[in-house]
Formats: C-alpha cells, structure tokens, sequence
C-alpha cells in the first residue's frame, strides 16, 4: 500500500487537509476508493516518532493486537515531498468516532457539568495547591469534594455554593463511580461506554473489557505510555444503532518506556484483569499466550531483522525493541504471580 500512497497522496494533500494535532498534521484522503488517514510531523524529528508507530504497527499485528495498521508514506507536492505514515480509515460510511474525553462531556450528569467552574472553583478554595499542581481530574475532584461535604456546609465563603446544594446529586454520581471501582481502572471505561449506550439506545457490540484489556497489554509490551482519554475512541454506527470500541491507534510514544507504575497516561489493568490474563481458558488468556510464545519461538527476533531491511535505524533501537518486549511480559508475569499469592477468591468480578 506504501508505494500506491507515494504516487497517489499528492493530489489530495492540496486539498484534503482536515484537522491538526500539536505534533503532527492529519489528512483524511481517498486512494482508489479506499479512505485512509495520512500524518505528516509539524515539528523537527517528530517524523522519528511516525516511523515508530508504523514498526509497531507491524509487531501488534503479527500478534493480533486490535490495531490500526500503519504504513510508511511520502506525499509528493508539486515542489516538496512530505514523508508520514498512512492508514485506512477505521470508520465506514454513516459512523462516527467519540473519544472518551468527549465521553465525559456526553455522559456526566448534566447539572454537574453545567456547574464544572463553581466545583473548580470550590476545590481550588479548599485545595489551592492541588489546583495548581494539576494532580486531579475534575471526576477525581467531585470523589474528593463529595467527601467534604459537611465541611464545606459549615465554611460562610462555601455553604451557599454548589458542592452544598446540589449535595445528593453528587453523592449519587460518586456512588456510580465508585461501583465501578477506582475510576483509573477499566471499569471507569466500561462505565462511561454504558451510560452512552443508554443515553443513545445502541447496543453495544464486542466484550470492551476484553479489547481494552488487550489494548493495555498492547501497550505494555511496546513501551507505549501516551494511552490517555483522547486516544481511546468507541464507534457509533448511527445506521445499525451499534457502538464498538475503536482499534488502537496512535501509537507514536512506542519503545519509550517500561516503568507503567509512574504514568498517568495508561490503562491500569486490576487485579481481575490480571487473573484473566493468566487463565487460558479465556479469550485474552490466549492473546498473552500467544504474545509470549511469539517472543519464545523467535518470531520476535526475525521480524526485527526484517523490519531493519526497510527502516534506518540505530541498531540500539532494535536492541531496545526485544528489551520493552521482554520487560513488558516480565512486569505481567510479576502481576499475575501477584494475583495467584493472594488467597482472595477474586476470580473475575472486580473490575
């Protein structure tokens, strides 16, 4: 598809550009039919970045990962050539993509988001450092302030505002939080991808637990630490009233990291998940199998020697590939040794 892209893009490049990001510039175009997205970098060496979510494109697919498959591409201008990466476009005709940023917005009781600045408000008064250093989202700050409540009720600057009036519809929204389990978990994914289904009236198609799951692996073992709201995405399809979880995308932090523990932007996988991930029984116990024996047979180790025929990169770029790979099956195994020393009975509920 690459060379058919190189000859095909520029045409389109002049007139198709559709949104921009802060890295890189996104083209929606059309090659022989077919809809494809097309990014090229914006800022010095950002293409670095591109050419790594396109290797890593090759490594998930070869271990059927839900992803985005990406290509290498050069988009010929009437002058100069820009080089990016290409792939099809996951939406079909009459559907449309929701990030779970945007879910937020759509899903969260609509009293509270009309009153989102009063509640910052209130959290900044009771808490103006946390404000400023930035360490809570605003549902991390309505869980916080839902707990103050009767201090806030006894403060003459607060007792009037918001947080004390609108008190049970703020206990009731944390409560469904908190049934959900700590809201950085999947649950919290889970539960905004439900409310939309019922706000909607669309079925939900697929297990999201599963393919989430498989996303967080995904990343794990690809050192890809950059899987915030914005790049987790559900499908609606408005003609059969349906709603799936989008494919991975994104995927240019790959081969960055190994140490999950200290991000904020990643799935965090509970100890359920974990559970399930060592049962073989079970559809994503069979996908880490299959990750595993795809490093232990070698697989790994040949496809990185193909992938250096097409891509110039530093040979301890590859070497760095097989250590993420490894590191990342190494922190799973140690959750999963985790979760079996623990006699807790969990056995799948807790999401």
């Amino acid at each position: 598809m690459a060379s058919e892209a190189d000859e095909t893009i520029q045409f389109f490049l002049l007139r198709k550009k559709k949104s921009s990001k802060t890295r890189n510039l996104v083209h929606f175009v059309s090659i022989r039919g077919k809809d494809y997205v097309f990014k090229c970098p914006t800022k010095e060496n950002s293409d670095i970045f591109l050419t790594n979510e396109v290797i890593a494109s090759h490594i998930l697919s070869a271990i059927n990962a839900p992803t985005v498959q990406y290509q290498k591409a050069t988009a010929k201008g009437i002058i100069t050539k820009t080089k990016g990466n290409i792939s099809p476009n996951f939406l079909k005709n009459g559907e449309e993509s929701i990030t779970l940023s945007q879910l937020d917005r759509i899903t969260k009781m609509e009293d509270l988001y009309k009153d989102k600045h009063a509640l910052e408000r209130t959290f900044f008064a009771l808490h103006p450092f946390d404000v400023l250093l930035k360490k809570h989202t605003l549902d991390e700050k309505v869980v916080i302030l839902n707990d103050e409540t009767e201090k806030i009720s006894t403060l003459p600057i607060l007792k009037h505002g918001v947080v004390s009036k609108k008190k049970n519809e703020i206990s009731s929204y944390v409560d469904k939080i908190k049934q959900r389990n700590n809201i950085s978990f999947i649950g919290r994914y889970i539960y905004k991808i439900e409310e939309l289904a019922n706000l909607t009236g669309y079925q939900i198609e697929g297990n999201i637990e599963d393919e989430l799951i498989k996303m967080a692996v995904a990343d794990i073992i690809t050192g890809q630490p950059d899987r915030h709201d914005d790049n987790i995405s559900v499908i609606l399809n408005n003609k059969k009233k349906t709603i799936r979880l989008a494919p991975i995308y994104d995927n240019e932090f790959a081969f960055y990291t190994t140490n999950y523990e200290m991000l904020d932007d990643v799935i965090i996988l509970s100890q359920k998940h974990y559970e399930m991930l060592a049962d073989k029984n079970t559809e994503v116990g069979k996908y880490y199998q299959n990750i595993k024996d795809y490093l232990a047979s070698g697989q790994l180790n040949k496809q990185i020697d193909s992938l250096k025929q097409e891509f110039q990169r530093p040979e301890g770029f590859w070497t760095r590939i097989e250590i993420i790979y490894k590191t990342g099956i190494e922190f799973i195994d140690s959750k999963i040794e985790n979760v079996k020393t623990k006699d807790n009975g969990c056995k799948y509920k807790i999401l």
